[in-house]
């Protein structure tokens, strides 16, 4: 965590292999600036895996987690592009997606 230039100095970009890199930069809006709340955030589940980067900010954000725990969901993080993530995992549950 940290400034791009403080994470990615040369000596570590000249380690990644491959010729582009695409980069993802958040300013924490909701939820604490700490280590379980970078993103991406990225999931297994039984057919791969999903991983999600949210740009904004959920102005009911609360609500919205606290009738996913109601329905049993359990959060590791104070981000709201959790709440995103679990949505999503709880419709296509729900829905048969």
């Amino acid at each position: 965590m940290g400034l791009v230039s403080e994470v990615f100095d040369q000596s570590k970009l000249a380690k990644l292999p491959g010729s582009a890199t695409i980069g993802h930069v958040r300013y924490a809006t909701a939820g604490a600036s700490v280590l379980k709340n970078v993103q991406p955030f990225v999931a297994g589940y039984r057919f791969g895996s999903v991983a999600v980067a949210h740009n904004g900010n959920l102005v009911n954000y609360s609500k919205l987690r606290a009738e996913l725990e109601d329905t049993g969901s359990i959060f590791n993080t104070s981000s709201d592009t959790e709440v995103v993530w679990k949505t999503a995992a709880f419709c296509i549950q729900e829905f048969s997606f």
